[in-house]
């Protein structure tokens, strides 16, 4: 089986560096494609800015059609630049987009 993942992340470096890392250590892929937008969850559960969101499925579509990605993660993460939502907001987000 192909163990590849698709991340989809916060813009924000220093969270992307530690959701790989989880992600391929706890789930053994051995690849990944990157998304990155500014608070994804919040982004996707609002579901009002079609453009990004469309922008983000086309990018999901060539992830799991083409590189035959088996496993999506997204983050949400404390102290977000892009999201003025307690944590407890945004896993809620995220849980919703589960």
């Amino acid at each position: 089986m192909n163990m590849f993942a698709t991340l989809e992340n916060s813009m924000h470096g220093r969270i992307q560096s530690i959701i790989r890392g989880y992600i391929i250590s706890s789930q053994k892929m051995k690849d990944e494609d990157v998304i990155t937008e500014r608070g994804p969850c919040e982004i996707i559960n609002d579901n009002c800015q079609h453009q990004i969101i469309n922008n983000i499925k086309a990018r999901l579509d060539i992830s799991i059609d083409i590189n035959k990605s088996n496993y999506i993660a997204m983050d949400g993460h404390h102290d977000c630049a892009g999201i003025y939502e307690d944590d407890e907001t945004q896993r809620r987000y995220i849980l919703n987009y589960a």
